[in-house]
């Protein structure tokens, strides 16, 4: 299944350079004499997938934090290094490397040499990037627990029991996120999960999910499925059919969505810091080798809201960091 690198920005954010954010990282390894054969002992490499905004935000935060700790830090672009750079990698060796996105990670890990401490953030999970673990390793996700997704839809919704969902039947992790949303469901709920790629359209497979009539439909960050139109198409007919939607961004709440969850880019990069603050110390054993969970915000739209005749639970509100319209 592939996600989205950077779950959260689908429905109005694009994946564009982020030219201050690198021109200010080259202004300082320029100022610090450093370049990718330069590599000191105690040197943190930070590698990212490209120059999108979301990445740079993780980049930044994390470069930040790293200063803040006392580290010596240095970035390089994945996109940017040709095959004689990523050999070169076999020669450092730095004291932690940390990989900004999916791809960026399971490169690193057949590039870096096996004492080299690895860690990740803005990648969709741990389980999909399937790392050599004989290295010490740790890292962050990007996608929120769905158990913590489905307590706030119960929240949202104390009448809610089915939840409907359209997925990517050929594709083995969109149909895995299937059973896995199933193995989370409250006891007495059920799912509808409609498969797109079994229909001629998105619209008729829109179509044929709104039919079951479900008491929300839950979104996730798969790019093959929701795009700009998609996601347009999906809000109006679903508020068409007073059916609330769970998006996966606060973007996607901000399009129309009733509720969602989303992750800050600059929080995964402080998490990611954290964790190269602890695998770059003298006891790596002691660091965690689970990933850890995102830390994630919640938004609710109170517009939506009442285009549903729904009444939002006044906690659910109060706890949100972003809410559109007046309570």
């Amino acid at each position: 299944m592939r996600h989205g690198e950077f779950g959260y920005g689908h429905a109005s954010i694009s994946p564009i350079p982020w030219r201050n954010a690198w021109a200010f990282t080259c202004v300082c390894l320029l100022v610090c004499g450093i370049n990718l054969a330069q590599a000191g002992a105690q040197e943190i490499l930070i590698v990212s997938s490209s120059g999108a905004k979301p990445y740079e935000e993780a980049h930044m935060a994390l470069l930040e934090a790293l200063v803040r700790q006392g580290h010596k830090a240095r970035s390089v672009r994945l996109d940017q290094l040709s095959k004689v750079d990523l050999e070169k990698l076999r020669q450092e060796q730095p004291q932690a490397v940390v990989a900004l996105g999916s791809g960026t990670a399971r490169t690193l890990d057949g590039v870096l040499p096996k004492q080299v401490p690895l860690v990740f953030c803005m990648v969709a999970d741990d389980a999909s990037l399937d790392l050599d673990r004989s290295r010490p390793v740790a890292g962050v996700e990007m996608l929120v627990p769905l158990k913590k997704q489905l307590d706030l839809i119960s929240q949202t919704l104390p009448r809610a029991r089915k939840v409907g969902m359209l997925y990517r039947s050929g594709d083995t992790q969109s149909a895995h996120v299937v059973e896995q949303l199933k193995a989370e469901l409250p006891a007495g709920w059920s799912l509808e999960a409609v498969a797109v790629d079994q229909h001629s359209s998105f619209a008729k497979a829109l179509d044929a999910l709104l039919k079951t009539r479900p008491d929300i439909v839950w979104t996730s960050p798969d790019a093959e499925i929701f795009n700009s139109t998609t996601i347009r198409a999906l809000l109006l007919d679903a508020l068409r059919c007073k059916v609330p939607v769970f998006g996966f961004s606060p973007a996607f709440v901000r399009s129309g969505a009733l509720l969602g969850v989303g992750i800050d880019p600059s929080t995964q990069g402080v998490q990611a810091a954290a964790l190269v603050h602890a695998l770059a110390g003298a006891d790596v054993k002691s660091v965690p080798r689970a990933a850890q969970e995102p830390r994630f915000s919640v938004a609710v739209n109170l517009v939506v809201a009442e285009k549903l005749e729904l009444e939002m639970p006044r906690e659910i509100v109060n706890a949100a960091s972003e809410v559109i319209g007046k309570p």
